[in-house]
């Protein structure tokens, strides 16, 4: 089974913050989550380290799933190379 790490969420994966203290939301950059954590961080420790931008408060984080991300990731599905 393949470790449910930061460097293996496949393309449809989404994380997710809110603020408890002042609703503040945001979609979460893989890309700068694995830029301060590591892509060998697993994906449960890396959302526990995320605070909120705006008051610092830890942030509530949770995980969500776009299909149509994955689907245009998928190699049948790539713009022809020229």
């Amino acid at each position: 089974m393949t470790p449910d790490t930061l460097g293996n969420l496949t393309p449809g994966a989404r994380l997710y913050a809110r603020c408890p203290a002042c609703g503040r939301e945001k979609t979460l950059d893989v890309a700068v989550l694995v830029a301060h954590a590591g892509a060998d961080c697993r994906v449960a420790e890396a959302l526990r380290r995320v605070v909120c931008g705006e008051c610092r408060v830890p942030a509530t984080t949770w995980r969500g799933y776009d299909p149509i991300a994955e689907n245009r990731a998928k190699p049948e599905n790539q713009p022809p190379q020229r």
